[in-house]
C-alpha cells in the first residue's frame, strides 16, 4: 500500500512546477509542464491566460500596442479577410480590418464576475504548522521534527486547541506512517482507485505556491515530501468532517 500511495501522489504532482525559497528564488514557467499542449488547452478551469480587454485597451491608448499590431494579428487568426471587399458606404469606407478594429476598441465588454473569496479552514490549520517545520525559529525547534512533518504534525495537533477534542482524540488513532494516512482517508471517504490521483491533484493545486516549494525542498532538503504534506492536508479534512477538495473536470 506504501508504494501504491507513493505512485499517486507523484502521479498526482507529475505537472507541478518546483518553486525555488523566497530567498533564492528563479522564476519559473507553471505551464513548463505543457509545452507539448496547445496553448488554449493549458489552462485549468477558471484561470486565464490572457490580460482583460481593458488592459489591451489601455495599451492601445498609450501606444504600446499600434493599428498595424492589431492588423497583423487579425491576418494571423484570420486569413480569409484578405479576400474580403471593404464596405464602401456614403458616409465612409471600410476594410474589415477597420470593423474589427472598432469592435475591439470600443464594444461593450460583459462585467468580470466578482471574484469568490471561500475560506480555507484546512490551510488555515496546516500553514502554520508548516511554516514552523520549514523555516524553525532558532531559539525554538519544533518537537519531534526529526521524525518529519507529518509524525511531528501528528505527535503536536492532539494539543493543536483549534481542533475540537473530538478531533483531536481521533487524531490519536490516524495512522503513524503518512502513506497509511493516506490510505485510511480514501478508505473512509470510499475513494474509487481510478479518482484517487485526482483527488490528490485537487488537493495539491489548493496551495500551489506552497506545493511548488514543498516539491523543490523535498527534492534538494529531502526533509519534507509531498506525500506527508497530503497526509496532513488530507487528515486535517478528515478530522473536519469535510469531503476531499472537488477535482477540476
Amino acid at each position: 500500500m506504501t508504494l501504491l500511495v507513493q505512485a499517486q501522489v507523484a502521479q498526482a504532482a507529475r505537472d507541478t512546477v518546483a518553486g525555488w525559497p523566497i530567498a533564492s528564488f528563479i522564476a519559473t514557467n507553471p505551464l513548463a509542464p505543457h509545452e507539448a499542449t496547445r496553448f488554449d488547452d493549458a489552462a485549468a478551469p477558471g484561470t486565464h491566460l490572457t490580460l482583460p480587454v481593458e488592459a489591451y485597451r489601455a495599451a492601445f491608448a498609450s501606444g504600446r500596442i499600434t493599428r498595424d499590431d492589431l492588423v497583423l494579428a487579425l491576418r494571423a487568426r484570420g486569413a480569409e479577410l484578405r479576400d474580403v471587399p471593404p464596405f464602401t458606404g456614403a458616409l465612409a469606407h471600410l476594410t474589415p480590418d477597420d470593423v474589427l478594429i472598432e469592435d475591439m476598441l470600443h464594444a461593450d465588454t460583459p462585467p468580470a464576475p466578482a471574484p469568490a473569496t471561500p475560506t480555507d479552514p484546512v490551510a488555515d490549520l496546516v500553514v502554520p504548522w508548516l511554516a514552523a517545520f520549514l523555516d524553525p525559529d532558532p531559539q525554538w525547534q519544533l518537537p519531534e521534527r526529526g521524525r518529519g512533518f507529518y509524525a511531528a504534525w501528528r505527535a503536536l495537533a492532539t494539543h493543536d486547541p483549534r481542533l475540537s477534542r473530538p478531533a483531536r482524540r481521533r487524531l490519536r488513532d490516524a495512522p503513524e506512517q503518512a502513506s497509511a494516512a493516506i490510505a485510511a482517508c480514501f478508505t473512509a471517504w470510499d475513494t474509487r482507485e481510478t479518482d484517487r490521483v485526482a483527488l490528490l491533484k485537487a488537493e495539491l493545486a489548493a496551495l500551489p505556491g506552497w506545493t511548488g516549494y514543498l516539491k523543490w525542498r523535498g527534492e534538494h532538503d529531502g526533509d519534507i515530501d509531498l506525500t506527508e504534506y497530503l497526509a496532513v492536508r488530507l487528515t486535517v479534512r478528515l478530522l473536519l468532517d469535510l469531503p476531499p477538495t472537488e477535482a477540476q473536470p
